[in-house]
């Protein structure tokens, strides 16, 4: 699925500071414009409940996941909310250890 969502639009959309009431409809025009990765800071308000409706309510060819992933406690919160992509601003071994045993995504 990611490398699909990958060929399909070599872009990862940022849903910066988004909340999760304007999660959804942001989230579907973007899909209908092409966009097949979609990514929410975890320092977003409320952003697990947003990739958690994110995930439930797209396309499953669309590959959900957080950023801003600093600790490996946030990965699980992330695999539990329905993300599939685990985004770092940073080389954390943890953090790519636990994303990986989780089966998802890494992208530090």
């Amino acid at each position: 699925r990611w490398h699909a969502a990958l060929a399909d639009c070599p872009v990862v959309t940022i849903l910066r500071g988004i909340t999760p009431p304007e999660a959804l409809p942001v989230a579907r025009a973007l899909v209908a414009a092409g966009i097949r990765i979609v990514e929410v800071p975890l320092n977003s308000p409320q952003a697990l409940e947003s990739i958690r409706l994110l995930a439930a309510s797209l396309p499953e060819e669309v590959v959900v996941g957080a950023g801003t992933v600093l600790v490996s406690n946030d990965v699980d919160r992330v695999a539990e909310a329905g993300g599939a992509l685990v985004v770092s601003p940073n080389m954390d071994e943890e953090v790519i250890k636990r994303t990986k045993a989780l089966g998802l995504i890494s992208l530090p």
